[in-house]
């Protein structure tokens, strides 16, 4: 019988985390003989076709939206009721809100905006764009924010208008691809690439400087994930053709080196402060001081562990978060764990 892939979104209150089915065995061992505790999880909602849940985004604990194929959804009870806003054929990979009523959705091409807390979703055709998907948003204050894409935009003016950002290519690379950024503060931005492309501006995105340095042999790798716990330390997440690594800075990028604090390929990553959090096949490693350190939390795979995809990661705290899962089944799920006894 042929299975279609369900995606379950997940609250949780002591996270559990995911890796790739291939290594789901032996961090499990790994985490166990440390005495990380696999959680009980419950049945909160269910979703039927066509809506395959993606991106969650929360402001605080009760008030969050859910990117989804098919539509935006909205709860204020931290996930317990959902209620779809809009209902469309687009695939929206983010959604991201400045505050309860301004906020946008993106995806594959397209780019929407709300003034009322998504109750009007509106399309903003002007901006540029291609079919390829809109990855990630944040905003560094309530005016100036960026947009990762296959280029990078930036708005100045609470996302009124973006500007696309023309970045220095090498001589051989004629497609960019970016594939995230972040900031330290308003003027030092981050961005990487496929193809081991990091560039890094002091001056609030007017000027950029491409950084030529190679860490790698053989044939290029790209740098997927970037994040800063400070202005010093940072870390770069590569992948490559049965290749990965993790690089660590300690003095705001000026020089790189391998770290191998996490072992595993790196999907999503995100640090606020000495709290931050790296997504790894079905695997989430947690860490408190800046990724010195990290715990690995596991979802729970069931009968059928090859069937259990993690898609998107939401965290406000080592406690508090949420993520949506892919699981065999005819449905799109939301999981909660059990009540501690």
């Amino acid at each position: 019988m042929k299975r279609k892939l369900a995606f379950l979104l997940i609250l949780l209150t002591a996270f559990t985390g995911f890796t790739a089915s291939a290594q789901i065995s032996d961090l499990l061992k790994k985490a166990k003989s440390k005495g990380s505790k696999m959680e009980q999880w419950q049945l909160l909602k269910t979703f039927r076709d066509p809506y395959i849940l993606k991106a969650p985004f929360f402001l605080d604990d009760k008030q969050g939206w859910l990117a989804a194929y098919g539509g935006i959804f909205k709860t204020v009870d931290g996930g317990l009721t959902w209620e779809q806003q809009f209902s469309a054929g687009n695939e929206f990979n983010i959604v991201y809100f400045l505050n309860p009523k301004d906020g946008f959705a993106a995806g594959n091409g397209t780019f929407f905006y709300t003034h009322d807390g998504g109750s009007n979703w509106i399309w903003k055709d002007d901006i540029e764009s291609s079919s390829s998907p809109f990855t990630k948003m944040f905003f560094i204050n309530d005016q100036v924010g960026y947009l990762v894409g296959d280029n990078f935009y930036k708005t100045t003016n609470a996302g009124k208008d973006w500007q696309k950002i023309k970045l220095p290519l090498p001589i051989n690379v004629r497609d960019l691809r970016t594939r995230d950024a972040w900031y330290t503060d308003i003027n030092h931005i981050f961005v990487v690439a496929e193809n081991e492309l990091l560039w890094t501006s002091e001056d609030g995105g007017a000027s950029w400087k491409l950084d030529k340095r190679e860490f790698f042999d053989g044939d290029k790798k790209d740098y997927t994930q970037i994040a800063f716990a400070d202005s010093k330390k940072g870390y770069i997440a590569v992948v490559g053709y049965n290749f990965h690594a993790l690089l660590k800075t300690t003095d705001g990028g000026a020089t790189w080196a391998k770290t191998d604090v996490i072992d595993n390929p790196i999907r999503k990553m995100s640090l606020n402060g000495n709290f931050g959090y790296a997504v790894c096949g079905n695997v989430v490693y947690i860490t408190e001081d800046g990724f010195e350190t990290v715990k690995p939390y596991f979802v729970p795979a069931g009968a059928d562990p090859d069937m259990v995809i993690l898609s998107e990661v939401f965290m406000l705290s080592p406690e508090k978060g949420w993520a949506t899962v892919g699981s065999s089944g005819d449905a799109f799920k939301i999981y909660v764990p059990k009540p501690k006894q």
